[in-house]
């Protein structure tokens, strides 16, 4: 007889019903009494920031250079630009390289003024800033999940949208329509982005501009490859090994970087 999947109480997955229909909340509530995982764990703050300094950080963002049309997908148009400071993840090889982005070097002050109130916050070190610039309703993001390790904190600022997380596994159904607002502030939770799926698919009304600012800790073995691209399981080991350990090890040195700046604040 095939093992069931625990069942899970409802009040693990009530907060829901704020992020779905009452139809797809019905639907998800049907899943769960015949066994659907846990809801992968994510937290969205409104109003992260206030109006005047969502509307400060969106006017410094707009004067940031290097921007270009990009895309991680194979088979999806590039809609939205790009800015990337500190590592870049890889890209598919079937991703022109018109398409590819890479890094513009450090955080500018404003940026990591913004990362370190996010790291205490979550008790996590981030390495990497991702700006993705979406000039109008048009432009959208294809479905997908993340490959780093860690805490993944975005700050929207500018046109309200929404960002769709589905089930990874076993069914590919929305669990949360998250409206991300200005000065909202959204976060993935370790180990459980590569639980979902995240996309933001085209508005349904005229938009106007939107910027996404992506705090992730991105390991050097991933600015290289991919586990999917691994030839075996020996390999593929082998860059979990790599990734794991230097993402430990970043957290444990940033986790005594703040003790021993708060201690030296209290003498």
């Amino acid at each position: 007889m095939k093992n069931r999947r625990p069942i899970q109480p409802p009040e693990s997955y009530e907060h829901l019903r704020e992020f779905l229909t009452a139809e797809e909340f019905a639907k998800i509530d049907a899943e769960m009494k015949q066994g659907l995982p846990p809801v992968p764990r994510f937290e969205l703050i409104p109003g992260f920031l206030e109006a005047d300094a969502a509307k400060t950080l969106f006017d410094e963002l707009n004067q940031l250079p290097g921007f270009k049309f990009e895309t991680g997908s194979c088979t999806d148009e590039a809609c939205h630009l790009t800015v990337q400071y500190g590592p870049r993840q890889a890209y598919n090889d079937c991703v022109p390289e018109v398409y590819r982005v890479v890094s513009s070097g450090s955080m500018p002050p404003f940026l990591t003024a913004l990362q370190t109130p996010l790291e205490e916050k979550y008790d996590c070190t981030f390495n990497s800033c991702q700006i993705n610039l979406h000039p109008d309703g048009n432009s959208h993001v294809f479905s997908h999940k993340d490959s780093n390790p860690g805490h993944i904190c975005q700050i929207s600022v500018g046109a309200y949208r929404e960002f769709t997380l589905t089930y990874a596994l076993p069914f590919f159904f929305p669990f949360a329509h998250v409206p991300l607002a200005s000065g909202s502030l959204l976060t993935f939770f370790p180990k459980e982005q590569h639980r979902m799926h995240h996309g933001m698919k085209k508005s349904k009304t005229p938009g106007g501009m939107k910027f996404s600012v992506i705090f992730r800790y991105i390991p050097a073995i991933l600015t290289k490859t991919f586990i999917k691209n691994a030839k075996d399981a020996a390999e593929a080991n082998q860059i979990r090994r790599e990734r794991d350990a230097e993402y430990e090890a970043a957290q444990i040195a940033g986790r005594e970087r703040r003790l021993a700046l708060a201690n030296k604040e209290t003498l």
